[in-house]
């Protein structure tokens, strides 16, 4: 699968050159009649217009809705934490509230006793002094008498004190739990507004989240009419393979336009085993897969194999092993097997090799083995593989990879995308008796007019179906 745009017969025959010419021309116009024609599929497109814009239109307002959400969700947060922190203090104040009632409960209590005291001496020292004056008590019994009275009134100084000055704290601690309780009864209040605004919030995002899976569903299925309406009842049905190299200048691809031309099914760059080049893959994927789904085209990806140089039979399985996960995973960044997308497709050929066509065979059928094997475990789906032939017979010599469909470029065929121009048989594990290939997809041009086909410049490579249109159904889980 070569992404130079310019492509190079220098070197065959020009016989050969002009009877390849004359098969691309016979080939591209066995196709079906133009879709415009057909009112079925006209009528498909304008129902998926009006679907694609009242999707736009739900997946905006579901945006809003969910960042409406969002925000009330985090207001609802800092109110709670408020609340708990304001309950806290709360309940701490409300404690040093108790041990001080019950310490002023104490010192009340202390200070009755010395009131009672007081009242049983006499309660004032001007009576105690008259009584000590007319008792017949000794002096030292009237001395002990009044040291007596001046502590217990000293003390009763200081706990009257004390207890005027823990009342006055208890008083702080019960305006400030009142306030903290006005406080929380504001705040919670808040909360309990903001919870039936939440949930009226959260109910209209998720009606907006079912209006757009419906619209979402409705899309899928007018583009499966829309690819049943444009399928032919015979003849040859075409398909194609791009990359960034179908962008000359950054310039979109008309894919309505390649519908009408007849292209059925195509393959696209979606990801690689080199870092820049799977980035750029990446890019342009985003932006091509959707619009080529939307046009009506059965569309999948493609990966682009990388073979470290030296590696060894096991160290080439871990890296198809890496290089499916990423496959896979650029694939699900596309919204996965859905109904009308074609199995991944390895591409490994003579660029894949990083260590030139010296790499051992065993090498490259490792590689393959742990791609094919890892993407179908991961996918449930067998994955395609594409080389040219003489790749084939060389490089992929296990015979379970007979077992998965085969992509296979021949550009000097006529008939038999398993045979040279002259009449040689290059035998791989997918050829059987005559040397009759197993083929699904042959691509048979790299030259073909880009401009036609929705592309602004250049060439295009065209591919024809080697299945039933019912097994290509199949092959896109319709």
């Amino acid at each position: 699968m070569r992404e130079n745009p310019l492509k190079s017969l220098s070197r065959l025959p020009i016989l050969v050159v002009m009877g390849f010419l004359l098969l691309c021309l016979s080939l591209t116009l066995i196709v079906s009649p133009p879709a415009s024609a057909n009112s079925a599929i006209t009528d498909a497109r304008a129902e998926l217009a009006q679907t694609m814009k009242a999707l736009e239109e739900s997946k905006s307002l579901l945006v809003i809705a969910e960042k409406e959400l969002a925000t009330a969700r985090d207001t609802s947060n800092q109110i709670e934490a408020k609340l708990k922190k304001a309950q806290r203090e709360l309940a701490e104040i409300q404690a040093e509230m108790d041990t001080l009632t019950a310490k002023i409960a104490k010192d009340q209590e202390q200070l009755d006793q010395i009131v009672s005291t007081l009242y049983k001496l006499g309660i004032s020292k001007e009576w105690l002094i008259v009584d000590i004056i007319m008792s017949p008590d000794s002096d030292g019994n009237i001395t002990n008498k009044l040291q007596s009275l001046n502590f217990v009134l000293d003390n009763a100084s200081d706990v009257l004190a004390t207890l005027l000055a823990e009342k006055v704290k208890l008083d702080v601690k019960v305006q400030a739990s009142v306030e903290i309780a006005q406080d929380i009864k504001v705040t919670s209040d808040k909360a309990k507004d903001l919870v039936a605004e939440l949930a009226v919030k959260t109910k209209a995002a998720k009606d907006n989240v079912a209006k757009v899976q419906a619209l979402a569903n409705e899309k899928e299925a007018i583009i499966r009419r829309l690819v049943f309406a444009g399928l032919p009842t015979s003849g040859t049905i075409l398909g194609a393979d791009i990359s960034y190299v179908q962008h000359p200048g950054n310039r979109d691809i008309n894919f309505v336009q390649m519908y009408d031309a007849g292209i059925r099914f195509l393959y696209i760059k979606g990801s690689s085993g080199g870092e820049a080049p799977n980035a750029q893959a990446i890019r342009w994927t985003s932006v091509d897969f959707p619009k080529a789904r939307e046009a009506g085209i059965l569309t999948g990806i493609y990966h682009v194999a990388l073979i470290s140089a030296g590696s060894t039979v096991e160290s080439a399985y871990a890296q198809g092993v890496a290089q499916a996960n990423r496959a896979v995973s650029n694939m699900n960044a596309l919204g996965g097997y859905k109904p009308g997308v074609l199995p991944i497709a390895l591409d490994v050929e003579g660029f894949s090799l990083a260590g030139g066509p010296s790499t051992p065979s065993a090498v490259v059928t490792s590689f393959t083995n742990g791609f094919v094997s890892t993407a179908t475990s991961q996918t449930g789906r067998r994955p395609v593989i594409y080389s040219n032939l003489s790749f084939l017979a060389t490089y992929l010599k296990d015979p379970a990879l007979r077992n998965y469909p085969l992509w296979v470029a021949n550009l000097t065929s006529s008939n038999n995308p398993g045979a040279l121009t002259n009449g040689t048989c290059l035998v791989t594990v997918w050829t059987s008796t005559g040397c009759k290939l197993n083929w699904a997809f042959w691509q048979y041009t790299h030259t073909a007019p880009a401009n036609q086909y929705g592309i602004y410049s250049g060439a295009l490579d065209l591919n024809r179906l080697g299945l039933s249109t019912n097994a290509l159904l199949g092959l896109a889980n319709y």
